[in-house]
């Protein structure tokens, strides 16, 4: 079996309770998610977490990219990375997006 090591390229696009990404000339569905007996309103809860995850994925390289520039930017110097509760709460979202 083949080693996957790269996700479905960005954008991914919702439609209903589905999430799909596009990679010309393929159409892939990336997940669904599920309709739980628990909500009342299934439909929607589930919309809207395809939307959730949607938003999340798009703009995640993004985001991940604006902290370490604002530590970097930050620490005046490079060998002295910024201190405190903020840049320990930066380092550590920095860590889990990475997945370490």
């Amino acid at each position: 079996m083949k080693k996957v090591t790269q996700h479905s390229p960005l954008p991914w696009v919702q439609d209903g309770c589905v999430v799909e990404a596009f990679d010309a000339p393929f159409h892939h569905d990336i997940a669904a998610t599920s309709k739980s007996a628990i909500w009342t309103s299934d439909e929607s809860r589930a919309e809207a977490n395809a939307k959730f995850i949607v938003k999340a994925c798009n703009c995640h390289d993004e985001l991940l990219a604006a902290l370490k520039d604002l530590l970097n930017a930050t620490s005046g110097n490079p060998k002295t990375p910024p201190t405190g509760f903020e840049a320990i709460r930066a380092r550590a979202a920095i860590a889990k997006a990475e997945g370490e």
